[in-house]
């Protein structure tokens, strides 16, 4: 039995593609996956070695983040990817990938069940490119006077089915060898199975949407985001994964109270710690970096400081200007 055959470039140290070589199918997919080389568009037979290793590890959404598992994290992380109806592309100077809907959100979505990173070309879009490249120089091109239902094309191996001839009413076809054919129904059912787990992941809040554009954009809730998206609105859909999202949000002890609670310490020490020397920071300025600080909200930071106020008895009224500690000193104290 002759041994199946994977034919790749491989990449060069400077990111130059040598030639086509066939390689053991076992040392091939070691090399794709690795990121050491690419699959090459043309294929004698097809790669079903290397579709079968990623419709295997197609089935668990963990791999495009954390889940956002509480209305917080909900919050924080649709309010920080949308800021006033703009679309951001970094959040706390980590850089975000947004990918169109379709095809673009497969691909990127395919190196995360890979864990090969997005390159320039994700393995499930190579083996796309395979297929293309079969169906355009080998596939043989035919034409008949009758439109061959579903079954029927199936039964030959058909693809295509469109009309090519208004007036004879003849229908154009390619017509593929089995081991293609087959190919090309795993390829299918391999993107089904991707959507699956992207759906998934939208529900846990591990990919996010964002619909809308220039200043109307919106980032939705999970329970509103869909894959592909459907709006009556046509509205353009863009889809990012919470593993881009800064890794302290979900670190335990992060949550509101917690941040809150260090914010009331950080504000504490601050405050007293300038007293000691005989000035005075107020509150306003305090809560103002403490909001940044800590990422809480007005109302938040404003909480944390009432919760210590009493205790540090702060002066009421105007600080004398000779007395009163600035808003930039206060924001070079850790």
């Amino acid at each position: 039995m002759e041994e199946t055959v994977i034919r790749v470039k491989r990449i060069g140290a400077e990111g130059t593609f040598g030639d086509p070589v066939d390689m053991k199918a076992d040392e091939a997919v070691e090399e794709l996956l690795g990121g050491s080389a690419i699959l090459d568009q043309s294929q004698a037979d097809p790669p079903f070695v290397l579709l079968k290793v990623l419709g295997d590890r197609a089935g668990d959404e963990k791999v495009f983040g954390p889940e956002l598992n509480t209305a917080e994290l909900v919050q924080r992380a649709t309010s920080a990817l949308v800021t006033s109806g703009v679309r951001q592309t970094i959040v706390e100077g980590l850089p975000v990938r947004w990918v169109a809907s379709g095809a673009d959100t497969l691909n990127l979505a395919s190196a995360h069940i890979l864990q090969t990173g997005a390159g320039d070309m994700s393995i499930r879009e190579q083996l796309r490119t395979a297929l293309d490249c079969y169906l355009e120089s080998r596939a043989v091109r035919i034409q008949a006077n009758i439109k061959w239902t579903e079954a029927d094309m199936k039964s030959r191996c058909l693809i295509g089915g469109k009309l090519a001839n208004f007036v004879d009413r003849s229908w154009a076809y390619k017509k593929l060898v089995p081991q293609w054919y087959q190919y090309r129904e795993a390829l299918n059912e391999l993107d089904s199975k991707i959507t699956g787990v992207v759906r998934r992941g939208l529900a846990g809040g591990r990919v996010l949407c964002c619909v809308g554009g220039g200043s109307e954009s919106r980032c939705l809730h999970p329970t509103q985001a869909t894959f592909p998206h459907r709006s009556r609105a046509k509205a353009k859909a863009l889809y990012c994964f919470s593993s881009d999202l800064p890794k302290a949000w979900f670190k335990k002890g992060s949550g509101l109270n917690t941040r809150r609670r260090a914010a009331a310490k950080w504000m504490s020490k601050v405050y007293s710690g300038f007293k000691s020397q005989g000035r005075l920071a107020s509150a306003g300025d305090l809560q103002s970096v403490a909001q940044k600080k800590f990422d809480l909200s007005e109302h938040a930071a404003k909480k944390a400081w009432q919760s210590i106020s009493a205790k540090l008895k702060p002066r009421l009224g105007n600080i004398p200007a000779r007395m009163r500690v600035s808003i930039d000193e206060i924001m070079k104290i850790s």
